[in-house]
């Protein structure tokens, strides 16, 4: 259940960010506001390496699981 609530969380608080990125950005130089967004989506995009990491967990207790050496 707290797995399915975390993309959510994490959508919710991205465009929070962004809003207040957005809302600053007046007042920044263009070069600034580059590099905060790329930041912004860099903390985004960490699904895929979760995604990643639980497909690793699992195959390695499948293999400790086995009764292969």
């Amino acid at each position: 259940v707290a797995s399915t609530r975390q993309p959510q969380a994490i959508a919710t608080r991205l465009a929070e960010q962004i809003a207040r990125l957005t809302e600053a950005a007046s007042g920044l130089d263009p070069e600034r506001l580059h590099q905060e967004a790329l930041l912004l989506a860099a903390k985004a995009d960490i699904q895929e390496e979760l995604d990643r990491l639980r497909a690793h967990v699992a195959a390695a207790n499948e293999l400790m699981e086995s009764d292969q050496p």
